[in-house]
């Protein structure tokens, strides 16, 4: 008895990755920016000094 591999024909639809599973598998980068965390000065404030 011998077990035969099937292939399918050409012309049957063959179970190819979507746009969509690609990009499940590849997500693109994150656009959105870290929050400003506080520990640098803006330029704005770097020219002008805290007054007291």
């Amino acid at each position: 008895m011998t077990t035969e591999q099937k292939h399918p024909a050409p012309d049957e639809n063959v179970d190819e990755p979507t746009e969509e599973d690609i990009l499940r598998e590849n997500p693109p980068p994150p656009t959105w920016k870290h929050p400003d965390d506080g520990t640098t000065l803006s330029e704005r404030d770097e020219e002008r000094p805290l007054q007291p």
